[in-house]
């Protein structure tokens, strides 16, 4: 695996995670919540980014603020608390998984899509994020939609190139001082 990018006091996982980042919007918005030392989805969560529609006991809903690409709709699901691990979950947290599931499935009249849950390492997950989460999503059918749990060597190597490119912008560099490489990275991304 290609170098990692490095920004202090982050762990290799979550500088993984950043890799993972379909676009700057939402690279920008983790990294500010790591060197914050706050989870994303955890209380209290970002509702401007992140509006919640549904919650049943400890879990709650809402709509993807980054959508993966070629979906019509893109919900997301996790709990209040932070659970990193599968072995930190019960029972009654897929209850409450399937509840909100199923509330969606009558509130968007939804007739297929894809239901998935990563979990564990994101050298294993591709996570974008370490809160475990279930996403529900819809293909709008204009393109292939995709929830990947393993890359090509190649895709992970693009991905940690374009992450150190994100931090460069992040850091202020402009976008018209990038080399033609590098713009080609985060074109569209942006």
């Amino acid at each position: 695996m290609d170098k990692v990018l490095t920004i202090e006091d982050l762990s290799e996982d979550q500088l993984l995670t950043l890799a993972y980042c379909r676009d700057y919007d939402q690279y920008v918005a983790m990294v500010k919540d790591y060197l914050a030392d706050k989870c994303p989805f955890c209380d209290p969560m970002n509702e401007e980014l992140n509006h919640i529609i549904r919650e049943s006991r400890g879990w709650r809903l809402w709509v993807s603020a980054f959508p993966i690409k070629n979906s019509e709709l893109h919900l997301v699901m996790a709990p209040r608390y932070h659970v990193a691990s599968v072995d930190d979950m019960t029972a009654s947290d897929f209850t409450d998984m399937g509840r909100l599931f199923m509330w969606a499935r009558k509130k968007f009249k939804l007739i297929g899509g894809g239901f998935a849950m990563r979990f564990g390492s994101p050298k294993l997950s591709t996570c974008s994020v370490l809160h475990l989460h279930a996403n529900v999503i819809v293909p709008n059918r204009k393109g292939n939609v995709r929830v990947t749990l393993a890359k090509e060597p190649q895709e992970i190597a693009e991905q940690l190139a374009r992450s150190r490119v994100f931090e460069k912008l992040r850091l202020g560099t402009e976008l018209a001082s990038l080399d033609p490489a590098e713009f080609k990275l985060v074109e569209g991304r942006v």
